[in-house]
């Protein structure tokens, strides 16, 4: 299952990271892509004003091509009106002359005349003195001449008129004229923009972009890198297997308690021989002890076996969940990313709607300012293109042949958790072929530690007492301590309070301090080690380090010619 998980990871795995960058990259294509429509967008919606704009715009230059024609018209005009001003300015200029001959501060000419005379009269009066002041009044006579230049009054009046009232109101109407053209071809027109946008960035959105795509590889290539040194941990599983076998050899062989509880031929020679020395046996085992210890060749699975298997199977199936979400997502990934791509494929050309047009004909003012506003409202719409083949995802499809190791390696995980109980025994069986001896004690070690743990506290008692208090003295009771019950029943007692038992090898007895001391074979490096009654049955001879010669049982020979 550790390989299977390793090709997962290796494969399924691997691929669903390459796809994962492989639809990030495809992302921020899309996203680049997207920023491009909805700049063409924006620029779309800013058409209307742009048209508006540039409307305004045309109708300005319209305006002042206008005005300029109205203008040079005016000026002709304003010409024509500054000749006809030139000529009474003229004509106002030789009044004024009149005017300074009947100069208001000198007097009209009667005035003047009269004036001369008055002044002559005063001068001869007074040099002539009062007596001959008389003579000087002939000079009044002389006056009445003066009303010969009297008609002259009424010309000084005439230009005094004319100066004042007609000259004064044309200059006047004329003036009153031009502000009125002014003012009605006066236009002022004022175009008010404001566009604010304020940006702070440090980036372009091609280097995010690259940035994002960088980052994905980057946390992609460690997982990566470590899924491709996970592929060399499978060259260390049979270094683990060898070191499990060599664990299991070695408790096996130096613990009596460890995966002891099977009934082995050794534990079925042991309760024959007790049989045969009346003495109490564990064959055939309670009901209880059914379900803890069992043949070699049974079908019949004991509570630990089953434990076992439920463990084995639950674990399975997690991993087999587990596995099967990996290779779903590798696949569904591909599948998505090829459907995306497969049906992606398609060129979008958004055609231009149907608008209607304003024709303008004719020449002049107006038909030019008509048709720079149906030029200017009329909307600006391009055919616009979408490629969106450049972005589409470019998956790495899945690895079938690796999907098919593993499918494989996990069925024959299954059949293997299955008949895992069974293969274990075979440990056992293995154990018991090259170490013989050591079965056998192992086998003395598992009959008393039935014996012990068999039956109730209250019932071990009893069957204490009337062993040691009975009348008929029953032998066939074995006689078990309260330390070796409660060993017996509490296994792990045994690390805190070890305890190391002799035992025969053929009936099981364990050897008291009371009692006759078992025999130990004097044979260097033999394990025998019987009681008295059984080394006596033997004929005082150990028939685990001597040849079936030796002790005379020749049916025990094997020879191959």
């Amino acid at each position: 299952m550790a390989y299977a998980f390793i090709l997962t990871l290796t494969g399924p795995g691997k691929n669903t990271l390459h796809n994962t960058s492989v639809l990030s990259e495809s992302l921020v294509c899309g996203q680049g892509q997207l920023k491009q429509a909805v700049k063409s967008v924006v620029d779309l919606i800013k058409q209307p004003f742009y048209a508006l704009r540039d409307a305004i715009s045309n109708v300005i230059k319209t305006v002042k091509v206008v005005v300029r024609k109205i203008k040079r018209t005016l000026v002709a005009i304003k010409r024509l009106v500054l000749s006809v001003l030139r000529v009474i300015t003229s004509v106002f200029q030789w009044l004024g002359g009149i005017v300074n001959i009947c100069n208001k501060k000198l007097g009209t000419p009667f005035d003047r005349c009269q004036t001369v005379f008055e002044g002559a009269v005063a001068d001869c009066t007074a040099k002539l003195g009062p007596f001959f002041g008389g003579i000087c009044n002939l000079a009044y006579i002389v006056g009445a001449l003066c009303y010969i230049v009297k008609p002259l009054d009424l010309i000084c009046m005439l230009v005094s008129y004319v100066a004042d009232t007609i000259v004064d109101a044309v200059r006047k109407k004329v003036k009153r004229f031009t502000r009125h053209v002014k003012a009605m071809f006066y236009v002022k027109v004022k175009f008010s923009h404001t566009f604010h946008l304020e940006t702070n960035q440090s980036k372009t959105i091609e280097d995010v972009s690259t940035d994002i795509i960088n980052e994905v590889r980057l946390r992609t290539d460690k997982f990566l890198a470590v899924f491709d040194w996970m592929s060399f941990l499978t060259t260390f599983f049979i270094l683990f297997m060898l070191l499990r076998v060599m664990r299991y050899r070695y408790k096996w062989l130096t613990n009596e308690r460890f995966d002891n509880r099977y009934l082995t031929d050794d534990l079925r020679t042991i309760d024959l021989i007790r049989t045969r020395q009346d003495k109490e046996t564990v064959l055939p085992l309670n009901p209880r002890e059914r379900n803890q210890y069992i043949s070699l060749t049974s079908v019949t699975l004991i509570k630990a076996e089953r434990a076992k298997l439920v463990k084995s199977a639950v674990f399975l199936a997690l991993a087999t969940l587990k596995i099967c979400i990996y290779m779903l997502a590798d696949y569904s990934l591909y599948w998505i990313l090829s459907a995306i791509r497969h049906h992606g494929r398609i060129e979008t050309k958004v055609q231009r709607p149907n608008s209607v047009g304003v024709y303008v004909s004719g020449n002049g003012y107006l038909a030019d300012l008509y048709t720079s506003l149906a030029r200017a409202f009329t909307p600006r719409i391009k055919d616009t293109e979408i490629d969106v083949t450049p972005c589409l995802p470019d998956p790495i499809p899945p690895d079938l042949d690796r999907y098919t190791r593993i499918v494989t390696l996990i069925a024959f995980c299954w059949i293997m958790a299955i008949f895992e109980p069974y293969g274990l025994r075979l440990r056992h069986v293995v154990m018991c072929k090259y170490h013989p001896d050591r079965a056998k004690q192992r086998a003395a070690w598992l009959y008393n530690h039935i014996i012990r743990s068999r039956g109730s506290f209250l019932k071990f008692a009893r069957r204490q007492l009337r062993r040691k208090f009975s009348m008929d003295q029953d032998r066939r009771i074995e006689r078990i301590t309260f330390r070796e019950r409660c060993l017996a029943i509490c296994p792990f007692l045994n690390k805190l309070y070890p305890e190391k038992q002799n035992t025969c090898l053929l009936c099981g007895a364990v050897e008291r301090f009371d009692q006759e001391p078992h025999i130990k074979c004097p044979t260097p490096g033999c394990i025998g080690l019987f009681c008295t009654r059984c080394f006596v049955d033997l004929q005082n001879l150990c028939t685990i380090c001597r040849s079936p010669i030796e002790y005379g049982d020749l049916s025990d020979i094997s020879e191959e010619r």
